[in-house]
């Protein structure tokens, strides 16, 4: 497998709703990349559960094709539509061959979504069984190039259990009447 990609210009971008953050926040946290949000709501989520992430609220018109073309290689990102929307208009336009990683979330995209996945260049895989339901739908082979990664959300996860403990804490204590204590 060519790892070089990972060497690249990277960034993560979720312009749809907040619940993807756990897997491109995370994703991006892991790959030290920039993570760039359309949602204010999103970007409110991405500060106050990954304060060290560099994440930019940018609205989604703001997002042109000259911009993407020249800061960055690689897009990692939740959408299956990405790679077949922009990748040719990357190319002819600005002559910017752009790798696209899917990052399938959910369990609708694991299974009955995926049906209908157009090519993609290249998406994670967490492991046998998402593989097998690629397999067993015929999306597989819409797939140029797959990455099995494992759960690479749990080791995150869990190295931030204590803090997400003291946020909740904190959130709790706030809320609680002093007169309750």
């Amino acid at each position: 497998m060519d790892w070089s990609f990972f060497k690249m210009r990277s960034v993560a971008i979720l312009t749809g709703v907040d619940t993807h953050l756990d897997h491109l926040g995370i994703l991006s946290h892991l790959l030290n990349i920039p993570l760039i949000v359309t949602q204010e709501k999103t970007y409110a989520l991405a500060k106050k559960y990954y304060p060290d992430l560099d994440v930019t609220l940018r609205d989604l018109s703001d997002l042109s094709l000259h911009d993407l073309a020249t800061d960055f290689d690689v897009i990692f990102e939740t959408g299956k539509f990405w790679a077949a929307d922009l990748a040719s208009s990357l190319e002819l336009l600005y002559g910017k061959k752009m790798r696209f990683v899917f990052c399938p979330h959910g369990n609708s995209d694991k299974g009955h979504s995926l049906q209908e996945l157009v090519s993609q260049d290249i998406s994670l895989v967490y492991g046998e069984h998402l593989s097998n339901l690629l397999h067993h739908n015929g999306s597989f082979q819409k797939i140029r190039k797959v990455i099995t990664t494992g759960n690479y959300r749990l080791h995150i996860i869990c190295s931030i259990k204590p803090f997400m403990i003291v946020l909740q804490m904190k959130r709790f204590f706030t809320d609680l009447p002093m007169s309750n204590l």
